[in-house]
């Protein structure tokens, strides 16, 4: 794909061999020219109840792109509605967008940190059994990059976990959930670790420039709107448990070349069982 993407930019001047592309090549080339982008500085919409002030730098693609973009990368079908990354061709990270129509989330109650660990990493073991089955490879949850935490201010709650195949190779999420009035936005980085805090500081100024749209907001809630049924704790246990797979750290697909590529994606694990370590035993009240 590397090679395709680089022989593209190749003026008809330049006397240099084209290579022969074989119809896979082919197919994945055509998938990704053929996304639109929009490059800031550009207010970019989110998913139709929330917009986002894109700096120059920056491309976005809404739902159909990202759709685009996770054939391109081979990832499985999801619901992404939006896919952010820099333009420059030497960042290898991007951000995902989904939003969660679960209602509104109270968010009154304290995190332990300690409990969610040990409960992500006991669904992800469970995880590995159904993926050996595959024929894939284990993934482990080492620790935390950075707890959960959230700031009821800006209504964010963050949490990255440090993750490892069973060859040793090691990656990270960085998860973001922001608040509304009638739901939740995801949004996920995906980096490397050598770019993760970096990319953390991208990400954070990038964030300072969403918002909901007026209705839509986490203090315009109203009695009579949608309650939803967990809070914080399950917001994290269930961002475990859905294992959005965000596939590549084993395929290695570090050539993505272009000014909107070489993204190095990762696998976001997770089972069940962290949902029932957490939640599951405990009284109707609790």
């Amino acid at each position: 794909v590397a090679l395709a993407l680089q022989s593209a930019t190749v003026s008809a001047q330049d006397e240099v061999e084209e290579p022969v592309l074989d119809a896979e090549t082919q197919k994945r080339l055509q998938i990704y020219t053929s996304i639109q982008w929009e490059e800031g500085p550009v207010s970019v919409d989110v998913g139709g109840n929330a917009t986002l002030q894109l700096p120059e730098g920056f491309r976005y693609t809404g739902r159909q792109g990202s759709v685009l973009w996770n054939q391109f990368t081979r990832n499985p079908p999801d619901a992404t509605i939006g896919t952010l990354m820099p333009i420059d061709e030497d960042k290898k990270w991007f951000l995902c967008f989904e939003f969660s129509d679960v209602g509104y989330v109270k968010d009154d109650e304290e995190l332990d940190a300690d409990a969610l660990l040990s409960s992500m990493k006991e669904g992800t073991e469970a995880s590995n059994e159904y993926r050996r089955q595959q024929g894939w490879g284990g993934i482990h949850i080492d620790g935390w990059i950075v707890p959960p935490t959230y700031d009821n201010k800006t209504r964010n709650l963050v949490w990255a976990t440090r993750l490892r195949d069973d060859e040793g190779n090691q990656n990270a999420n960085h998860n973001i959930r922001i608040l509304g009035r009638r739901g939740v936005m995801t949004v996920m980085l995906v980096a490397s670790l050598d770019e993760m805090d970096a990319a953390i500081a991208e990400t954070d100024q990038l964030l300072g420039g969403f918002q909901y749209k007026t209705g839509e907001t986490y203090s315009e809630f109203s009695s009579g709107d949608k309650v939803a049924q967990y809070g914080l704790t399950g917001l994290i246990a269930g961002g475990a448990a859905i294992a959005a797979v965000k596939t590549g750290l084993f395929a290695k697909l570090l050539a993505m070349v272009g000014k909107a590529g070489k993204a190095i994606v990762v696998v976001i694990v997770g089972a069940l069982a962290a949902v029932k370590k957490l939640f599951f035993g405990k009284s109707a009240s609790e």
